[in-house]
């Protein structure tokens, strides 16, 4: 069968089959060659193809490209501009990157000067963070990113204090340096906990996989109602619902928990609800009272009673009876203790054998003594 074919109409799409190829300022060009001969000539071209040919029809037809790219009408066609449109890719110099983490012991400065790093990118670096990071909250793991150029230069500075403390330098269009803390970008998901005591609320949140961090929140919650040290019981249930915060589908830490339940055989039953409101925020039970009185139950949440309250305790190092006016917690070295109310500060300092302490003045002739302190909060 024989077909009347207009050059005109299927040029195009004949180059854009896969048995030729053709790249299109090429394409644009014949384009317009093909258009000159047809305003030069008054003519339209118009092959008859036997389609049993096809194959045959795209080697010849790159002859005939040929030929209209070299001369049409015995002058050279010229492709000008064939990529003036095309975007070109963006040039971008060679650099390179310094990556250190922040070891025991190190400085900023020392930590880049044991990575090589020379002084003057030292001296952009300390000098463009200044008033903007806090060098004194430097600790070890912290990591950071360093781009230089070609001649050394400082382009980039990432640090990384953590998940969600993330600063950067960068250089402006200027040529100086500006330095900013980073908006993290994080997934907030809800999630709802329950179970029952066994041994302790701390081993019972434990066996989620939770933080030590949920549990202490948790129980200062209660702080006032119940002393999670003496008085759980085997059997209690509790139920929270907490926010926990992701980066990348990693766990960086916890919000708010937005419920909290404790069933309680020794104090009977506890709930809190958060509320925030015009800025302030405190958990509220089911009939809308404020949780929270003057003096919570115990400075140290979730710490073992070493040592109670007794006129006649036996002296464990003098093997002798004498009262013990206090109660000892035995609690990790560092753990947090939280003062039992508001009050003023009558001493802190050491003092014979409690050691570090704190006194502390509640008002109503109350006072609290705290011993025993490995430092001083600031």
């Amino acid at each position: 069968m024989v077909e009347k074919i207009n050059i005109f109409a299927h040029v195009r799409s004949i180059c854009k089959a896969s048995l030729f190829r053709i790249c299109p300022p090429c394409l644009a060009a014949l384009s317009r060659a093909l258009a000159r001969f047809h305003s030069n000539t008054q003519r339209q071209l118009v092959l008859f193809l036997n389609t049993a040919h096809f194959l045959t029809i795209g080697v010849s037809l790159a002859l005939v490209i040929a030929f209209f790219l070299y001369a049409v009408d015995g002058r050279p066609v010229k492709v000008e501009d064939t990529y003036a449109s095309e975007e070109s890719e963006e040039f971008l110099p060679n650099v390179r990157e310094i990556v250190g983490e922040i070891r025991p012991g190190d400085s900023l400065s020392s930590s880049f000067r044991s990575n090589g790093v020379d002084e003057e990118v030292r001296e952009s670096v300390i000098s463009a963070f200044d008033g903007v990071m806090d060098f004194r909250e430097m600790k070890p793991n912290d990591r950071y990113t360093l781009t230089l150029d070609n001649d050394g230069s400082l382009v980039k500075c990432l640090y990384e204090s953590g998940p969600l403390e993330v600063h950067a330098i960068e250089r402006t269009p200027q040529g100086s340096l500006a330095a900013k803390k980073l908006d993290v970008s994080l997934d907030c998901r809800t999630v709802k906990l329950q179970g029952r005591i066994e041994s302790s609320l701390f081993a019972a949140l434990a066996a989620f996989k939770e933080d030590a961090k949920l549990v202490y929140t948790f129980a200062d919650i209660f702080a006032s109602k119940i002393d999670f040290n003496t008085e759980t019981r085997f059997g209690d249930t509790f139920e929270l619902v907490v926010e926990k915060y992701y980066k990348s589908n990693e766990f960086v830490g916890y919000g708010k928990i937005l419920v909290a339940r404790y069933n309680s055989k020794e104090v009977g039953p506890l709930e809190g609800f958060y509320f925030d409101q015009g800025g302030k925020s405190a958990y509220f039970d089911h009939r809308g009272y404020e949780l929270g009185e003057s003096f919570i139950r115990s400075p140290v949440p979730m710490a073992r009673v070493s040592s109670g309250f007794s006129y006649n305790r036996r002296h464990p190092v003098l093997d002798i009876v004498r009262p013990h006016l206090g109660i000892d917690l035995a609690a990790p070295m560092g753990t947090p203790i939280m003062a039992t109310s508001d009050g003023r500060v009558r001493f802190a300092g050491w003092k014979g054998g409690y050691g570090k302490q704190i006194i502390l003045d509640h008002g109503g002739g109350y006072q609290t003594y705290y011993g025993h302190l490995s430092r001083f909060a600031n």
